[in-house]
């Protein structure tokens, strides 16, 4: 684990709190597309109904955002500017 970014440990808390407000939303995410959209997240077996209830009902693509979330808050959280580019790559 690397010094955390500036010296401020108290971004590994914030980096935490980014894991785990992302993954709930990712997991949910999951569960929607199987359960109401009759389908997976893959391109080859799309979802048969538009799911608009949950996180969708808000933002487009949750997936997206969880990832993305999860991702920065691994950053913050092991000190890491690799993983920090890699998610402002996603």
């Amino acid at each position: 684990m690397e010094p955390p970014f500036f010296g401020l440990s108290p971004l590994r808390i914030v980096g935490v709190v980014l894991i785990l407000a992302g993954l709930p939303v990712l997991l949910d995410s999951f569960a929607r597309f199987a359960l109401e959209g009759l389908g997976t997240p893959a391109p080859v077996f799309p979802t048969r109904h538009l799911i608009v209830t949950g996180w969708y009902r808000y933002v487009r693509n949750p997936m997206y955002v969880a990832v993305v979330s999860i991702i920065v808050g691994q950053a913050l959280l092991l000190g890491s500017i690799h993983v920090l580019e890699y998610g402002a790559a996603v």
